[in-house]
């Protein structure tokens, strides 16, 4: 096992950014999960198998696509290093999508 110098350990700053970050992801996670189901078939009258796939779906596309855009993110140059580029555009992704799917309301047609 390599012992880290006490220099080079994280500070206190580093580690609250991590976990604050850990919040955001961890509810993207779960939310859906627990609520769209419900939303999609009780709420907006959506069939049971199209929601389930609705749900899944995501889930999917990740299993596939995290390899590659790792691979991408560790070969990214740039001014703000190599991940916070890729981090940005995700974060509005999902902000637009978040907006997109809740701003559905029953008899909106």
């Amino acid at each position: 096992m390599t012992t880290v110098p006490p220099g080079a350990r994280l500070t206190r700053g580093t580690h609250l950014g991590y976990a604050t970050g850990s919040i955001g992801t961890a509810a993207f996670g779960t939310v859906p999960g627990l609520l769209l189901l419900y939303y999609l078939t009780d709420v907006l009258g959506v069939a049971a198998a199209i929601a389930g796939l609705v749900v899944f779906a995501p889930k999917a596309w990740d299993v596939l696509l995290n390899p590659w855009i790792g691979s991408r993110s560790d070969r990214t140059e740039g001014r703000w290093g190599p991940r916070r580029p890729w981090m940005l555009a995700g974060g509005l992704a999902v902000l637009t999508g978040d907006v997109g799917r809740g701003a559905v309301t029953p008899g909106s047609d």
